[in-house]
């Protein structure tokens, strides 16, 4: 029984997904999905292709979303944005970071495909 809430933490709350038609988390979706009025969650999942880590605060005028893929992986990636919001990765424009493409805009949310490695997204 508690199965169904471990699943909720994981592909609800810290937004691990496996991709569409993706074998073994080949592809990635972090999509996370804050409830209520939770401020921070933490989540780590360990893959077939390495470690998978989704982290993102809450905070009054932004949101923070720390992210590892792991090698030979890629990643599309939701971020809470209404249009006119000012995302960054690592502290750079999101547009001047070739590491990461914008792929459309979709439920409130920016869609971007990243490949392995470490992300830090502020969205403001």
């Amino acid at each position: 029984m508690l199965g169904h809430l471990m699943e909720w933490f994981y592909n609800g709350l810290g937004g691990i997904r496996q991709g569409k038609n993706s074998v073994a988390f080949k592809t990635i979706v972090l999509k996370p999905e804050p409830a209520g009025n939770m401020e921070e969650v933490k989540a780590f999942f360990e893959s077939p292709y390495g470690p998978i880590k989704s982290e993102w605060r809450k905070k009054e005028d932004q949101f923070e979303y720390d992210i590892e893929v792991p090698v030979n992986t890629t990643a599309l990636v939701y971020l809470p944005s209404a249009g006119n919001n000012t995302v960054t990765e690592s502290g750079r424009l999101v547009e001047e970071v070739n590491e990461v493409s914008f792929v459309k805009t979709e439920e409130n949310c920016s869609v971007y495909r990243i490949g392995s490695g470490a992300y830090s997204f502020k969205v403001k």
